[in-house]
């Protein structure tokens, strides 16, 4: 399928083009950069509650870092994420399971979506570092799908939490938004995670005619302590697997 060459070729290193919001939305500035949404943080996090672990149960998973766990998800992530690494959390969202894995400063996110390989965003945690455009890449695969299409596109993206978080939210190339899920691990030494799934069924994502490198970026919030905001090109922001 031609969607599958679009969204899952060779990564491409990372180039932020993060954009500086003002007040009225308007863009400051074109070039590479991080920004604090100025004079938003405080109101965005006022608004936003705080993060709560995602309570829909599917198929006998429990989406913290309590068991039961999927097997399933379990043994091929395993597989997947290689040796030295412990399951401490899975989460859920109907479609596939995201389980979480962490030893010392390594860390991964395994996602898997039944009759599929698993997709990993896999990284390191230096210091704690904060969200840039490496730690808020995807991993894209393509998947079976429903409703009569031949093959969607899952795309995932996740890991550990820097600090206390209160919203993370992706705004894709097709206009969809989906917010991330939050979850504790049973580990004791940094058990926040996130993780952001969207399994695109139409649009942009899957047309055989788009050029990745004229899709609209990818707008990336996220709100703790400060307000930050993102858009990155759809190519780069996508990891090699």
């Amino acid at each position: 399928m031609h969607a599958r060459a679009l969204l899952l070729g060779p990564g491409i290193a990372l180039a932020a083009a993060a954009l500086v919001l003002t007040g009225c939305g308007a863009a400051t500035s074109d070039a590479p950069a991080r920004a604090v949404l100025a004079g938003s943080a405080t109101d965005r996090a006022e608004s936003t509650p705080e993060p709560q672990i995602d309570p829909m149960p599917t198929d006998g998973v429990t989406p913290s870092g309590g068991e039961p766990w999927d097997a399933t998800a379990t043994e091929q992530c395993g597989a997947a994420v290689g040796e030295g690494l412990n399951q401490v959390a899975q989460s859920a969202d109907g479609a596939g399971v995201t389980t979480f894995w962490t030893e010392g400063a390594r860390w991964a996110v395994c996602d898997l979506v039944a009759g599929t390989e698993p997709s990993v965003v896999a990284g390191v945690n230096k210091a704690r570092a904060g969200f840039d455009e490496q730690t808020l890449s995807v991993a894209t695969r393509a998947v079976p799908a429903t409703g009569g299409a031949d093959e969607a596109v899952r795309v995932v993206a996740g890991g550990r939490l820097p600090w206390p978080v209160q919203e993370i939210s992706y705004t894709f190339p097709d206009g969809h938004t989906e917010q991330a899920r939050f979850v504790t691990g049973v580990d004791a030494v940094d058990s926040g995670w996130w993780s952001v799934t969207y399994t695109a069924t139409d649009g942009v994502l899957v047309d055989p005619e788009a050029d990745a490198a004229d899709l609209d970026r990818v707008t990336i919030f996220v709100v703790g302590g400060a307000a930050e905001a993102f858009r990155l090109p759809w190519e780069d922001l996508q990891r090699s697997e």
